[in-house]
């Protein structure tokens, strides 16, 4: 299986990118049609930073692009795909799943007629059921072909750990050869030993691990009193919470969590900025390296 980089910060991306995997893929929380995403990069930035660095290499793929996916009920995402597509994005992951279920296909289909033929399309939502999945690929094979399908392998990350029951390589062979061409996607295989061992041709996402991998480089390389205000500061924005229930993980594994989502802060990254952020690339690569 390759190996397709979650845009979980500014240096994992850049590293992904030198080493010419397969996929960068970003959500729209990380990657905004303009620089709102927690990265710095907007859409076009992030296409020209990985085009230069891999050589044109890797592809740049929207993660979970469609309906709602930014968690706006006001979200014109036909816009935002557009935008993608006009950036340059080489392919979209077209995930219908926050409509209601009787509005999915037809949505679909028409954003499958929509970009056929000008970039690549994935489709699925991590989350659907085998059954919902078939439908909604016979769908997208009405409009156009598909590059790839987000197939269910287990995977399930949840307070930083992976949660999933992964499938075995017999049942995921059997995933991928009932998809008939079209590659079967994996997502949340973070923390998940043996990844590569399923030996078929498909593809799997990581990104928080990878984010986590580049804190913990962070937390070595500082001043323990400035690695303390970073984690303190991380903490009390809160954004650990999409990650834990209350009474879950510990104060610094919050912490740590919330602070992947704070490197590109104007005021983390004038800590940061006062390092050599040498080890902390080199650990990033490490870790892609070993997918």
């Amino acid at each position: 299986m390759r190996l397709c980089v979650g845009a979980a910060s500014r240096r994992v991306v850049e590293q992904a990118a030198r080493l010419r995997v397969h996929q960068i893929v970003a959500s729209r929380r990380q990657v905004g049609e303009r620089a709102t995403g927690y990265t710095g990069f907007d859409s076009a930035s992030l296409v020209e930073t990985v085009r230069h660095l891999s050589g044109g290499e890797t592809a740049v793929v929207r993660d979970h692009g469609g309906p709602h996916q930014n968690g706006d009920p006001a979200d014109d995402w036909t816009a935002a795909l557009d935008a993608d597509v006009d950036a340059g994005f080489d392919g979209l992951h077209l995930d219908v799943s926050e409509l209601p279920a009787g509005e999915q296909t037809a949505e679909l289909a028409r954003l499958c007629h929509r970009y056929a033929g000008r970039v690549f399309l994935e489709v699925g939502g991590e989350r659907d059921s085998q059954d919902h999945l078939d439908l909604l690929l016979k769908t997208a094979l009405g409009e156009c072909e598909p590059y790839a399908a987000v197939g269910q392998l287990g995977g399930r990350i949840w307070a930083d750990r992976q949660h999933g029951a992964l499938t075995g390589v017999a049942e995921a062979r059997a995933v991928a050869e009932s998809y008939g061409g079209v590659l079967v996607k994996a997502h949340n295989l973070d923390w998940a030993g043996g990844r590569q061992a399923y030996g078929v041709d498909g593809l799997y996402n990581v990104a928080p691990e990878f984010g986590n991998v580049e804190v913990d480089a962070w937390l070595r390389v500082l001043p323990h009193a400035d690695g303390c205000m970073l984690l303190r500061f991380a903490y009390e924005t809160g954004a650990w919470r999409r990650w834990f229930t209350a009474g879950e993980g510990t104060r610094f594994e919050r912490a740590r969590c919330a602070l992947r989502y704070h490197l590109e802060t104007p005021g983390v990254a004038a800590v940061l900025a006062r390092f050599d952020d040498g080890p902390v690339r080199e650990a990033v690569a490490d870790a892609i390296s070993r997918g």
